[in-house]
């Protein structure tokens, strides 16, 4: 969790629906929360995971500066 002008920002990357949700539960206890959330694929190939990382990879960028949530889910 990192912290910006009083703007807590939380980033979870994982591919289970457990952690996807958990951490949105979580994330209703700390103020001023912007959530950002990826949810890889289970079980992916090595083509699919190469893809899921390039995706990311593409929107760290955004993760500390977008002042709304990101929510990826690969499937």
């Amino acid at each position: 969790m990192c912290q910006y002008d009083s703007i807590n920002v939380i980033l979870s990357i994982g591919d289970s629906v457990h952690e996807y949700t958990a951490i949105h539960s979580a994330s209703k206890l700390v103020k001023n929360c912007i959530l950002n959330r990826i949810k890889f694929k289970s079980n992916p190939s090595i083509n699919d995971l190469i893809r899921q990382i390039q995706g990311l990879l593409s929107f760290v960028d955004r993760f500390n500066t977008n002042t709304k949530a990101i929510n990826i889910m690969y499937s």
